[in-house]
């Protein structure tokens, strides 16, 4: 009997629709021969088009249709074997053939399928994994998903339906509850299933792992689908939402409950090393979507940061992480060691995947509040990820390392200690967590335990309270003796500019701080000999500003010097001022008093200054300045500190050369050329950017950072007068906008406000008018 011969078959029972078991074998027969018989292509006639251009698609539609009412009813399971048939036809029928999935789309056939998966959803019991569902069921489930997956590979149409309809969540729901990972090894097991074990129990596991792997390559279809279409039009929410996340949860649990090690001698090593595979490709899926999902979408990382502990999903993560081992079948001795190993780092990278999203649900603003509670010493999260760090082996002299713990811990701390008060709170008891960061910070360190660390350090120095006992617990010390600032380090740009971060924060306005950067030794151990130098971590920091080609790293690092300059100069300085504050009282005060006169702390405060007061110092500074015209800030802080070191003669050189000095051709963080701009930016030297800055022409500089210019021209020429080709060439460059600025009518042009004698007004064109008195003086003939 011929394909078409059973498709008109076919067609005649749809049009009275069974209602026999004798017709529904019918069916099945007539389905399993054409579907036998489209399984390949290589003959002289093209069945798929020659049939899929019939009324035959329509036929399989009604009768798949009647086959779901009939297997609702009391019926036997002959509807069910009717419909496995229907849908291999199905599935055959569209395989590389996009005419038919359209055929079969329109005709409603793709969304009887998923309706069939959808009903398989709402009858499961709670615990599926042992659930009553026969093997035809199974086979049924599983070729519908197949249906599903053939019907959608590369046809966008199809894609789109089933986008529409939620129908990934729907296989997603299937497959986790027909296959729950490790669950097959207990109902395999010599204590359920017996020495003898049961042919039929093993087939059904099979078609259960089977089902697994269609339904993951189906969801990765269309969530590549969804990604696509998010590049052509308005990004969109994923394709799973907050619903998903029990689901999801499902396959975690398996390689948390205790698993059994005897499993049935019935069973192949073959068998075995198909459940295990297909348990980490589950695993392997539902990682990458926490990890993808956290990323992507806020009600995510919400829902999982449920306020619930007894019930919130993140704590599903945070145990797995810390609780999750190769399961005991893996040591059975059918199974390959070679494969074990392959197995246990898949399992370590499910766990990585895993942390990365505890570490951005910690990161979500609306969860600040709901994973640290005040009431319970900071609640579960909290106190887990202080566990972790607390009981790491490398702090308490272990050699076995949970690196991946503590660094998930100190990394979700972070992300949790954006306000002031939890920082001040990390620091002191009952948490009192500084001493316990030391350890993780020891040359040896992995750089990413070095980075969860140095990234938690970053913030608890912001608060102005936390910058002495952070300094007084020696994290500065420990950050120049972790290598982080050396060239070896160079390839981890993150974890040098967090550090840099650290010292940046200790050393604005904190003396002590300041000390220990500029004179502490890298190494601890290290003891001068000769007129040989100890280099210290600001010699570290200023060697990476001229390894680095990074412009970010670089104006990071020069900030650390510009905040020890301040601290050095102005100990008393309050750590939280404007940064855009006039520094006018600099010229008349700038070196300021140490209040309780201490005279060895006053010693090492004159040996700081004297190390920073050298081109290694003025240099970056200067190219700060030259760089930074779309950054006022920068530009502020750059001149702030020249102007600090410019008053000493040797200062005043120092700075004198380096705003004469031609920039460096300075590469993009992208590693590209950047061409200089047509205006503010195309400067040669640092002192061509303050002309700039004094003329104002894009109208971009607050007139303090105008006045500061002022105050430095004239402090360099004033205690560098000595010098004369270098002050001649800043006077040829800068005279002209300062004599502009002394005209009362060119003083606004800058874009501020032109109020008749307005105090900054009145600042800035005293100031100008100050520095070519001060000019006039010094070249003047003596009478």
């Amino acid at each position: 009997m011929s394909l078409s011969a059973h498709a008109e078959s076919l067609k005649q029972l749809a049009s009275t629709i069974p209602d026999s078991d004798e017709k529904w074998v019918e069916v099945q027969t007539d389905a399993r021969a054409i579907a036998d018989g489209l399984r390949t292509r290589n003959g002289p006639v093209d069945n798929h088009t020659e049939l899929g251009q019939s009324s035959l698609p329509v036929a399989l539609t009604a009768l798949l249709q009647a086959s779901v009412r009939e297997r609702q009813t009391s019926r036997a399971g002959t509807p069910s074997a009717a419909a496995f048939e229907l849908l291999r036809l199905g599935a055959n029928l569209c395989m590389d053939h996009d005419a038919n999935r359209q055929r079969l789309l329109d005709a409603g056939y793709i969304s009887v399928v998923s309706n069939i998966l959808g009903s398989c959803w709402t009858h499961l019991p709670e615990n599926s994994g042992t659930s009553t569902y026969s093997l035809l069921d199974l086979k049924v489930f599983k070729t519908a998903v197949g249906v599903l997956l053939n019907a959608s590979v590369g046809y966008e149409p199809v894609q789109k339906t089933l986008l529409a309809a939620g129908t990934p969540l729907t296989i997603l729901r299937v497959s986790s509850s027909l296959y729950p990972p490790g669950e097959w090894a207990r109902a395999l097991s010599s204590d359920v299933a017996g020495a003898s074990g049961s042919q039929e129990k093993l087939d059904e596991w099979k078609w259960r792992s089977g089902l697994s792997s269609w339904s993951w390559r189906a969801i990765d279809i269309l969530t590549d689908s969804g990604e696509e279409e998010e590049t052509t039009t308005a990004p969109k929410e994923p394709i799973f939402g907050p619903d998903a996340i029990p689901s999801l949860i499902t396959s975690l649990q398996g390689f948390l409950a205790p698993s059994k090690s005897n499993i049935s001698p019935f069973v192949s090593p073959a068998d075995i090393q198909v459940f295990i595979q297909a348990d980490l490709d589950s695993l392997e899926q539902v990682s990458m979507l926490f990890e993808s999902l956290s990323l992507d979408s806020e009600s995510i990382r919400k829902v999982i940061a449920a306020p619930d502990p007894s019930s919130t999903p993140l704590q599903a993560l945070v145990r797995f992480v810390e609780l999750a081992e190769p399961p005991a079948y893996w040591d059975d001795s059918r199974v390959d060691g070679k494969d074990k190993q392959k197995w246990e780092k898949s399992l370590g990278t499910c766990k990585a995947a895993l942390i990365k999203a505890v570490v951005t649900v910690a990161g979500e603003d609306k969860n600040m509040d709901v994973l640290w509670d005040d009431k319970d010493g900071g609640g579960w999260f909290v106190k887990k990820m202080l566990a972790w760090i607390r009981t790491h082996p490398k702090a308490i002299g272990v050699d076995y390392a949970r690196d991946d713990l503590a660094i998930c811990a100190t990394l979700a701390l972070g992300n949790l200690a954006r306000k002031d008060s939890r920082c001040i709170s990390l620091i002191n008891p009952p948490f009192s967590i500084v001493y316990d960061l030391l350890p993780l910070l020891s040359p040896q360190a992995d750089l990413k335990m070095k980075h969860g660390a140095i990234g938690l350090l970053k913030n608890l120095a912001q608060p102005a309270v936390n910058k002495g006992p952070l300094g007084d617990s020696g994290i500065i010390e420990k950050i120049i003796a972790s290598k982080v600032w050396e060239k070896s380090a160079d390839m981890a740009e993150v974890v040098q500019i967090s550090a840099i971060g650290v010292a940046k924060h200790l050393c604005n306005g904190n003396l002590d701080n300041a000390l220990r950067l500029v004179l502490s030794p890298a190494d601890p151990a290290t003891t001068p000999t000769g007129t040989q130098e100890i280099e210290t971590g600001l010699d570290q920091i200023l060697d990476l500003i001229k390894r680095s080609d990074s412009i970010a790293l670089q104006s990071e690092a020069t900030r650390v010097l510009v905040n020890v300059i301040k601290s050095l100069w102005q100990p008393n300085r309050s750590a939280t001022g404007d940064s855009m504050r006039s520094n006018l009282d600099v010229i008349r005060s700038p070196i300021g008093p140490v209040s309780p006169v201490d005279p060895q702390h006053h010693q090492r405060r004159r040996e700081a200054m004297e190390k920073v007061t050298d081109l290694d110092s003025t240099e970056p500074l200067a190219e700060m300045v030259g760089r930074s015209a779309k950054y006022p800030i920068l530009l502020n802080e750059g001149v702030m500190a020249l102007t600090l070191l410019s008053h000493t003669p040797t200062g005043a050189h120092c700075a004198l050369q380096a705003l004469t000095t031609p920039l460096p051709f300075n590469l993009s963080p992208s590693g590209v050329p950047s061409p200089p701009a047509a205006n503010t930016s195309a400067t040669s030297t640092p002192v061509d950017m303050l002309t700039i800055i004094l003329r104002n022409p894009d109208k971009n500089f607050p007139m303090e950072l105008r006045a500061n210019v002022c105050v430095l021209l004239n402090g360099v020429v004033r205690s560098g007068k000595a010098h004369v080709k270098l002050v001649e060439d800043i006077k040829k460059k800068t005279m002209s906008a300062l004599k502009a600025l002394t005209e009362p009518a060119n003083v606004g042009k800058g874009g501020e406000a032109e109020t008749n004698g307005s105090n900054p007004q009145k600042i800035l064109r005293s100031t100008a008018q100050k520095t070519l008195d001060t000019w006039d003086a010094i070249t003047a003939p003596s009478s």
